[in-house]
């Protein structure tokens, strides 16, 4: 019985034991102080530049997959990339991931437009291919 009851009492002591320690040196900001100082760095950060298409990136176009793989096209790697901003400058970053990579066609998998001009954030997901060349100038 005995026992029992210094066990119980034991992790009883043992469960409710917590410390806390409160750094008082610490400086406390106001709800103004913090409103101040959230506008002030909104006003230092400037947009995000506009993205600039890589000199042969403009050449990259879409395919669907059953052309691609009639065309004998070899599939390079997926891309996913989220943007948040205008739509065709996501298009803009994405073909130049693909030129960088060598790739001249993609087959797209998911493109997503928010349509909430609030958050802007788009979603593209694709696949990357590379295509002979005779197959493409024909069909230009």
């Amino acid at each position: 019985m005995f026992r029992a009851l210094a066990i119980i009492s034991l992790v009883t002591l043992l469960s409710a034991c917590n410390l806390y320690v409160v750094d008082s040196s610490a400086p406390v900001l106001t709800t103004s102080q913090m409103t101040k100082s959230a506008d002030s760095t909104e006003a230092i950060t400037p947009p995000p530049p506009l993205p600039k298409p890589v000199a042969g990136s403009e050449q990259i176009a879409f395919m669907d997959k059953t052309t691609a793989h009639l065309e004998g096209c070899r599939f390079l790697s997926m891309m996913r990339l989220t943007h948040r901003g205008n739509f065709e400058d996501g298009l803009i970053l994405l073909r130049n991931g693909a030129y960088a990579i060598n790739a001249n066609m993609m087959v797209p998998v998911r493109l997503v437009e928010m349509a909430d001009p609030i958050s802007g954030l788009h979603y593209y997901h694709v696949r990357l291919m590379r295509c002979p060349m005779q197959n493409l100038s024909a069909e230009s």
